[in-house]
C-alpha cells in the first residue's frame, strides 16, 4: 500500500479473473483467545433474491460487446438489450458466485444450470431465487428465442424486456390471455443447490 497525502492506493489482487477487485490489507493476526464468531453472516441466497428485485429499471445488462476474431467486426451481441435475459440472469449468478462468467444464450444459461447441479422442479413448487426459462417466442423479425428470468415471488419474476430493453417484473405467465391460456409458457424452472 502507498499512501500520498489523502490518496490511499490499493494494491490491485487478481481475484478469479476479475482483476478489478480491490483487497485493503489483511488485519493483523488475532491471538487464538481474541478470536469470537464473526457478528454477522452474509446472506447470500438471500442477497441474491433482493439483487434480483432491485435490478427492476436496470439497463445494466443491455451490452455484451464481442470481436469477430476473423473479420475483427465489433459488435454487440445482445442487440441493445433485446436479447439480454440469459446475460442478466447469468451476470447475477456469477456477482453470487455461481457462475464463473456470465453468458449470451439460453441455451448456454441452460447448459451451466445443468452443469452447475441445479434440478428442475415442477411449477407448483416455485419459489425466490429459482430460474424460469420461458419457451419460444416469435420476435418481428421472424426469429425464434426462449426467455429467461428469476422468480422473486411465487407469482412474479424478473427479466428483461425486449421491447423496453430493461429489467422489469412481471406475472409469472406475463399474465394470461382473455381465454385464460398465459401469454407466455414456462418450459422450464431450475432450482439452485444449497
Amino acid at each position: 500500500m502507498t499512501e500520498w497525502s489523502n490518496v490511499t492506493v490499493l494494491k490491485t489482487v487478481v481475484v478469479e479473473r476479475r482483476p478489478w477487485v480491490r483487497i485493503p490489507p489483511s488485519p493483523q493476526k488475532i491471538h487464538m483467545s481474541q478470536k469470537s464468531k464473526p457478528q454477522f453472516t452474509h446472506l447470500m441466497f438471500e442477497s441474491f433474491i433482493k439483487a434480483a428485485e432491485n435490478a427492476q429499471g436496470s439497463a445494466i445488462f443491455q451490452s455484451l460487446i464481442v470481436k469477430d476474431n476473423k473479420t475483427g467486426k465489433i459488435s454487440d451481441v445482445l442487440k441493445g438489450g433485446e436479447y439480454s435475459c440469459a446475460f442478466f440472469v447469468s451476470g447475477l449468478l456469477t456477482l453470487f458466485n455461481f457462475f464463473e462468467k456470465p453468458c449470451a444464450t439460453v441455451t448456454s444459461l441452460e447448459k451451466q444450470l445443468n452443469e452447475k447441479g441445479c434440478r428442475e422442479i415442477n411449477e407448483s413448487k416455485i419459489r425466490p431465487g429459482d430460474i424460469i426459462i420461458w419457451e419460444e417466442m416469435v420476435f418481428k423479425n421472424g426469429t425464434r428465442h426462449r426467455h429467461a428470468g428469476i422468480a422473486v415471488s411465487i407469482s412474479d419474476a424478473v427479466s428483461t424486456n425486449h421491447h423496453s430493453k430493461v429489467v422489469e417484473r412481471n406475472h409469472l405467465t406475463f399474465g394470461v390471455d382473455k381465454g385464460g391460456q398465459p401469454n407466455r409458457n414456462i418450459e422450464k424452472i431450475f432450482r439452485l443447490p444449497k
